[in-house]
């Protein structure tokens, strides 16, 4: 599918031709301009009942991951697939502020899997930090293994520890 294919693809869901509750496009190489076509065609159907989103191991790096992520705060969204991408700290940090926000993503999303990004410290104390404080409110599972994480670190201590206090399912 490519970048060209989610750009002709977006194109049909802003026009409202297509309004799917599940989007899978996992291994379709899409990266940033992909995903920056897509978050545009997210931002621009706020009637859009999107529930389910794969884009696992595709090439989104920080600038579409970003977009992205900003686009999908709007979304009541119940499972979202980043794996195997290359997003960063900057994803990561995006996404706790989602998380932690009165915005429908934080107050729907039951799944996040992240795992095989290049999400730091910095980014995984943030993601706990928001599940700590009672982001993500109906989140079940969270996955960021394969991540830049050190095992036994802080950060990875953070995440076990405020998934467990919610009874998350977390896997780092």
């Amino acid at each position: 599918l490519g970048d060209a294919g989610v750009a002709a693809l977006s194109g049909h869901l802003v026009g409202g031709h297509l309004r799917p509750d599940s989007l899978l496009l996992s291994q379709n190489r899409i990266g940033d301009a992909g995903a920056t076509h897509l978050a545009t065609a997210i931002a621009g159907a706020p009637t859009w009942r999107l529930r389910v989103l794969g884009l696992g191991e595709n090439l989104i790096g920080p600038a579409g991951g970003v977009q992205l992520i900003r686009a999908l705060s709007g979304v009541r969204l119940n499972s979202l697939n980043l794996s195997g991408n290359r997003l960063d700290d900057s994803c990561a940090l995006e996404l706790a502020a989602a998380l932690g926000s009165k915005r429908p993503l934080a107050t729907s999303l039951q799944e996040l899997r992240l795992e095989g990004n290049h999400v730091g410290e910095t980014g995984a104390l943030a993601i706990a930090k928001a599940v700590e404080e009672g982001g993500g409110t109906r989140l079940r599972s969270l996955s960021l293994r394969n991540n830049s994480l050190a095992s036994g670190s802080g950060a990875e201590r953070a995440l076990r520890h405020a998934c467990a206090a919610r009874k998350i399912k977390c896997l780092t």
